[in-house]
């Protein structure tokens, strides 16, 4: 429900006249105090611009954006043939000249996850492949086609977004090989 003409109101921040819900006027501020707390049940949803997230999406795109996590030459067990954990936020990855960080594969995601794989601190032809996770999950590219995997180079990276439970989809990328599904 859009809110309704508030030109008139004098205070920035108020009730909406004979309605359930608050309005807030250019120049309004929200201030929670220490120890308040804003809660948004599972069921519930919020909505910036024209894009909806509900509780868990909401939790995702938080914990997306605060996540970073850095996997050394001396991290493999991570990348050798596991899954990238956890499945949201900035991962970067480092490496020297030669070594292969091997394969990972793509956790399977919720709506809502966004994700950078970022290949910034491999030296020379150091290289990650990162698989497709399974049958139930996909990989698109930013053409919307399906990928069975792809390959992070020196300083490469990869910008994802989980557009529906187990879909990612590339939404930017930088020095990567990608190789299509059959």
């Amino acid at each position: 429900m859009a809110i309704t003409d508030v030109s008139t109101y004098q205070a920035l921040v108020g009730r909406v006249q004979g309605a359930e819900k608050f309005y807030m006027k250019t120049g309004g501020q929200l201030d929670v105090a220490n120890g308040a707390v804003i809660e948004v049940q599972t069921s519930g949803s919020m909505k910036w611009a024209s894009t909806t997230l509900e509780g868990r999406e909401i939790e995702l795109e938080f914990l997306s954006a605060y996540t970073n996590t850095v996997h050394g030459s001396d991290d493999f067990s991570l990348v050798t043939g596991g899954t990238l954990s956890p499945a949201y936020g900035f991962h970067v990855f480092s490496g020297a000249t030669g070594i292969s960080l091997g394969i990972l594969t793509m956790p399977i995601a919720s709506k809502g996850a966004t994700l950078r794989l970022d290949a910034i601190y491999l030296s020379g032809d150091g290289n990650i492949s990162v698989d497709s996770p399974s049958t139930v999950a996909l990989i698109l590219n930013a053409r919307g086609s399906d990928l069975s995997s792809f390959e992070l180079s020196q300083a490469g990276f990869v910008d994802m977004i989980c557009l529906s439970d187990g879909t990612w989809q590339v939404v930017n990328d930088f020095e990567w090989s990608e190789h299509p599904s059959s």
